[in-house]
């Protein structure tokens, strides 16, 4: 295969994974106002620690190490709840440009 053919590809996925990340913040907002509505908090320490668990599985099951997975979503899902607080006080979400 050629450099620019797998570059291609890369780029591909990289699209792909960014499509998914805001499908997955659009939930995400969901989210907030049905905890808003039943005055629900956002911080759930149970799920995100289940969620940390299931990430470490999934990345060990790809090969890829659960260390450095987690920490892009901990990045990740710091940002969505960021937005989900802000969604739940009637502010502004953060732009997502």
């Amino acid at each position: 295969m050629k450099l620019e053919h797998l570059r291609q590809s890369i780029d591909q996925l990289n699209a792909e994974i960014i499509m998914l990340l805001s499908k997955r913040m659009e939930i995400v907002i969901e989210v907030a106002k049905v905890k808003k509505e039943h005055n629900l908090p956002v911080d759930d320490p149970v799920r995100e620690e289940e969620q940390r668990r299931l990430l470490r599985e999934l990345a060990r099951k790809h090969g890829l190490s659960p260390a450095v997975i987690e920490e892009m979503f901990t990045l990740f899902i710091d940002y969505t709840k960021l937005n989900m607080k802000m969604e739940m006080g009637n502010e502004s979400r953060l732009p997502r440009n």
